[in-house]
């Protein structure tokens, strides 16, 4: 197996890696941007194509797979060429297809364009962890942390800003017009950009070789868990306040804001954090935090103020879990965009998975198997941390 030598002789010094983490920092804003336009657009897209719904609803599934592929694939391009010129391409990318999407009047057509969203996407999601971590090396931990923040920053604007032009316009052509038009800016910024050198590799022995292959399973799984059931929860949210007798549409669409609230803070808070406090003991806290958070509300499951205090609590801490994890991963090995391209695929998988596990049962066992599903994904996500810090400590015998 081979091994990656970290270099962090970025050519400017600090000044260059103040630049090139405002350039990653940009591009996860319209990537957030983008991610969270489509919920909001789908009656436009619907009405574009002639089509019902839950034949438009194809999207989803069709932007989850390009983004599984792009997890898969995208990364191996950041060990080849030189990184910002490949995400600037992604980002450009992007913002062609975006412009195209309204175009469409044939739900197959926008099918298609929707998986290469997904692809490119994903490339951009990869790129930009991978080449942080290869700026910042061991110091990533609160710049992560803050990538983080401005993609959910994006992701919370979106339907803020498409709400505003649909207003005006009232078309859904004008809202993916002025999406591309505010994410090509991006493209320019890191394609005039120097890139961070790609990491060389070496020859590892063959005792780490394992641990190593295992180390990225297990991360892999964990990110699986932990932000599937992020995801889910987001998804399932509202529709269990509705659905539970707990508060109406309005109480609904409060306690989304609330855990999307909660998370943005969490995400600034970990930036002060993480600088001070070692990544395992934040994971290990937060996924307890979680654990307690959803178990008061299983206990209490008629009460509105449980309810709150519980969301408030998970979306703290969860927040970080992402951010941290690749922190961590860091510290423990080589970060390479194949190996990036992992994590990030088993994030995509548990966003398709556990959501779509809740919706499963929703229905036939109420609205309370959201909560016990995303309570049996953290404990087991609890379960596979720990192994990971035994097989971390096994591995770093062998340094």
């Amino acid at each position: 197996m081979k091994t990656l030598i970290h270099k962090q002789r970025i050519p400017g010094g600090s000044r260059n890696k103040t630049l090139l983490t405002i350039g990653y920092y940009v591009a996860f804003v319209v990537l957030g941007l983008r991610l969270g336009s489509l919920g909001p657009t789908l009656p436009g897209l619907a009405d574009n194509t002639n089509t019902s719904f839950s034949q438009v609803s194809s999207l989803f599934i069709a932007h989850a797979i390009g983004y599984l592929i792009g997890s898969l694939q995208g990364g191996k391009l950041y060990d080849r060429f030189s990184g910002n010129k490949v995400l600037a391409a992604m980002i450009s990318a992007m913002a062609i297809t975006t412009f195209v999407v309204p175009i469409f009047p044939d739900l197959r057509l926008l099918v298609v364009c929707f998986l290469i969203l997904g692809i490119v996407e994903a490339t951009i999601d990869v790129g930009g962890n991978t080449l942080l971590i290869w700026v910042h090396g061991e110091k990533v931990a609160p710049f992560l942390n803050g990538l983080y923040f401005w993609v959910a920053f994006g992701a919370l604007m979106s339907p803020i800003m498409i709400a505003y032009i649909l207003s005006k316009s009232g078309t859904v052509s004008l809202v993916y017009s002025v999406l591309g038009l505010l994410i090509l800016p991006a493209a320019l910024l890191l394609f005039l950009s120097g890139s961070p050198h790609i990491q060389k590799t070496v020859d590892e022995p063959s005792s780490k070789k394992s641990n190593g292959t295992l180390l990225i399973i297990l991360i892999s799984m964990f990110l699986f868990l932990t932000v599937g059931s992020s995801v889910g929860l987001d998804s399932w949210i509202y529709t269990y306040v509705v659905e539970t007798g707990l508060g109406n549409e309005k109480s609904g669409s409060f306690i989304t804001a609330v855990y999307w609230g909660t998370l943005l803070i969490g995400r600034l808070l970990a930036v002060l954090l993480t600088s001070k406090i070692n990544p395992r003991k934040i994971l290990f806290t937060n996924v307890l935090g979680c654990i307690v958070s959803i178990g008061l509300i299983l206990l209490f499951p008629n009460s509105f103020n449980i309810l709150f205090i519980g969301i408030c609590g998970l979306g703290l801490s969860m927040s970080s879990l992402s951010p941290v994890t690749f922190s961590m991963a860091e510290r423990l090995l080589p970060i390479s965009g194949r190996t990036t391209g992992w994590f990030v695929a088993g994030i995509s998988a548990g966003c398709m998975f556990i959501p779509w596990i809740i919706g499963q049962f929703f229905e036939s066992s109420g609205p309370i198997v959201t909560m016990i599903t995303i309570l049996s994904a953290v404990i087991v996500a609890l379960c596979v941390l720990i192994i990971l810090f035994i097989v971390a400590q096994k591995r770093s015998k062998h340094t």
